[in-house]
């Protein structure tokens, strides 16, 4: 565990989901899994905004965010991926729902 974390903190990871009640449940699962090994998880959603400053700045190693908040950084901060070594996006099968589809193509 110590040594995933060790290779994981040299990188920016993104993990992308729709719902912001999947936002706070992957928060406190990867917090509780991770952070005692010295990995910094930040959230960031419409409402949990508290966060932002460190992903925009970098400091980070794990940031847990909704779809839409990811699309905001990247039109008003496109700077932030250039340090981001892997963005996850869950629940991608939602490409093909009327809803998410355009938003998911438009990230992708």
């Amino acid at each position: 565990m110590a040594a995933i974390a060790q290779v994981i903190h040299l990188q920016k990871i993104i993990y992308l989901v729709p719902l912001r009640a999947l936002v706070d449940e992957k928060y406190r699962h990867f917090k509780n899994l991770y952070s005692h090994c010295g990995m910094d998880i930040v959230i960031s959603t419409r409402d949990r905004n508290e966060d932002d400053h460190h992903i925009i700045s970098g400091d980070y190693d794990v940031a847990v965010m909704a779809y839409e908040k990811f699309n905001y950084f990247c039109l008003m901060c496109p700077h932030f991926l250039d340090i981001v070594s892997l963005v996850i996006i869950d629940e991608m099968q939602l490409i093909n729902d009327s809803k998410w589809g355009p938003l998911l193509e438009s990230m992708v």
